[in-house]
């Protein structure tokens, strides 16, 4: 385990919550392309939460995913407008995810204290955001809002939330719009492990896979390269005609050293 997994690991001794951020959806026009592109992005991201609990960089026991059952009749509501495919997908990674909890089933504000949100100016009770204050003043742990990009939230890492009970008391909660803010707040030196494959336009993706990922295929040599599954910090490397070059680091600098003949010819399609 590298120094900043273990760095993440000790930060993580607590639950960590991030909430999908419905307010964020307001202001989006439901036939233009950018409410289509930031539900896209949206599901981006929950899709990065959920592989950093199978990468193991963040616990599964130790986080949790919430949306709520307005984002859900927002969410319906807007899919009517979308191409059929892309309505699929939203409804299959985020309506219907089993891995994103819905926060209403165990609601801890009080609906019937106003809560106030600096970054728009209004009410927002009974939203994920006043959900997300409550909790973190209850126990004054982070907590971390998803949202829509653009929108009114996408420009700014943090908002403040005031619950006007007896006395005010205000909520500074972490804003989340983008890859480069996960990595940020969380101290993630890349997304996903094979970040080097996926983001460097000379490999393009086969439809092969070796254990569940993905075969890369250099386009200059014609190489392939996948991610080691068992150890997840290397990429083994084949010629065209399946050699075993050697591996390569994460950041695709082939190690000294690690060619193995005994790899020849293992790459099975």
């Amino acid at each position: 385990m590298t120094k900043v997994m273990k760095i993440i690991k000790n930060y993580l001794a607590f639950n960590m919550e991030f909430f999908i951020n419905e307010t964020s959806f307001e202001g989006q026009y439901h036939e233009d392309l950018h409410a289509q592109n930031a539900l896209k992005q949206l599901v981006e991201l929950t899709d990065i939460i959920i592989a950093q609990i199978k990468e193991g960089a963040i616990l599964k026991s130790n986080l949790l995913l919430y949306t709520s059952l307005k984002f859900r009749e927002i969410l319906i509501s807007t899919l009517e407008h979308f191409p059929k495919e892309l309505k699929s997908i939203i409804i299959r990674r985020i309506y219907d995810s089993t891995l994103i909890a819905d926060w209403n089933n165990s609601m801890q504000q009080n609906v019937q204290i106003e809560y106030f949100c600096e970054t728009v100016k209004k009410v927002v009770t009974n939203s994920s955001l006043a959900e997300a204050a409550e909790r973190k003043i209850q126990d004054q742990l982070e907590r971390y809002l998803i949202n829509l990009n653009p929108s009114s939230y996408s420009s700014i890492s943090q908002t403040t939330i005031l619950k006007k009970a007896t006395s005010t008391v205000s909520s500074t909660l972490f804003c989340i719009s983008s890859h480069a803010d996960l990595k940020k707040f969380f101290h993630l030196e890349r997304i996903y492990p094979d970040d080097y494959l996926r983001n460097d336009e000379n490999f393009i993706k086969t439809k092969f896979d070796v254990q569940g990922r993905i075969v890369y295929k250099k386009i200059d040599n014609g190489e392939f390269w996948y991610l080691d599954n068992l150890h997840k910090n290397h990429f083994e490397v084949f010629t065209s005609k399946l050699i075993h070059v050697g591996e390569a680091n994460l950041d695709g600098e082939l190690i000294a050293k690690t060619r193995d003949k005994n790899k020849d010819n293992t790459l099975v399609f």
